[in-house]
């Protein structure tokens, strides 16, 4: 996993993946808020909650205690919408019907070209 990967959602959109955010607690850097996440783990039917990233020397945190995958929808591409789920569920598997087990999101490129505007760095 890289950034330029674009992963398939057992839901059929694309995701552009942009990065690993690690936990803010692991860091002893003086840190300001300087973009959002929607919360993929927010309830159904409930308003997506926002998770603040924090950028610096290249690295993105993120106010969890777990690290999360940040990406981006491709219907997204030209804002600034970000979304956070935590790694081993962004990698992990969907219990479907009848017990059958599938994966959340599948690798299907990887891509050299530029970022999607959400994804930019912002140290």
């Amino acid at each position: 996993m890289k950034r330029g990967d674009f992963y398939r959602h057992l839901n059929g959109e694309e995701y552009y993946f942009c990065c690993i955010a690690l936990p803010i607690n692991e860091t002893t850097l003086h840190l300001t808020s300087n973009q959002k996440a929607c919360d993929a783990h927010t309830p159904p039917g409930e308003e997506i909650q926002m998770i603040d990233l924090y950028h610096a020397n290249g690295v993105t945190f993120i106010n969890r205690d777990e690290p999360h995958v940040i990406y981006q929808s491709e219907k997204d591409y030209d804002t600034n919408k970000v979304w956070a789920r935590k790694v081993d569920n962004f990698f992990g598997y969907k219990i479907k019907e009848l017990g059958q087990m599938e994966k959340r999101f599948t690798h299907i490129f990887t891509t050299n070209h530029s970022y999607p505007s959400g994804c930019e760095r912002k140290d």
